[in-house]
């Protein structure tokens, strides 16, 4: 809660310790499913922080790209979920402040054949269907560089 206050300091501070960041995001690293309690907090943080420091999270995720797969894989949570709609730039809400140019390294990455992958016989039902939506939020969005991927021979053929 007192992290989602929004008071700069505090934010300043999350955000200038990597050790803390790390913490933060350290709740990926647990085997699915994840407590839905923390999960909540993680994706009130997480979006907080994007939506008031995109710039730093961003650059944080571009850092540690490892992490965009562990979110993948905590797709069964639908907190994850949202969090992956919010990254990729595919929310109508949050376009306004995720501009295209802060989502465009997405594309130099596994992300959108990962949330392929999980479409495949094998995964959470929950999951799967997180994926399918995450990857129509990009598809309907007129904003998020990524929709451009998706019509790509490259990514047709996976």
């Amino acid at each position: 809660e007192v992290l989602c206050c929004e008071v700069d300091g505090i934010l300043t501070a999350l955000l200038q310790d990597e050790c803390t960041m790390d913490l933060l995001f350290s709740l990926l690293q647990q085997k699915p499913p994840l407590e839905c309690a923390a999960a909540g907090y993680f994706a009130r943080v997480v979006g907080m922080l994007l939506f008031r420091r995109t710039d730093e999270v961003m650059a944080f995720l571009q850092e540690r790209r490892h992490l965009l797969g562990r979110l993948v894989v905590h797709l069964d949570t639908a907190s994850i979920f949202e969090i992956l709609v919010r990254l990729t730039g595919a929310e109508e809400q949050t376009g306004m402040y995720l501009p295209p140019s802060k989502v465009q390294w997405l594309m130099e990455t596994d992300l959108m054949s990962d949330l392929l992958g999980v479409l495949a016989p094998g995964h959470p039902r929950d999951a799967a269907r997180h994926a399918a939506e995450v990857l129509a939020s990009v598809a309907r969005s007129t904003l998020s560089p990524l929709q451009r991927a998706m019509g790509e021979p490259a990514f047709l053929a996976t």
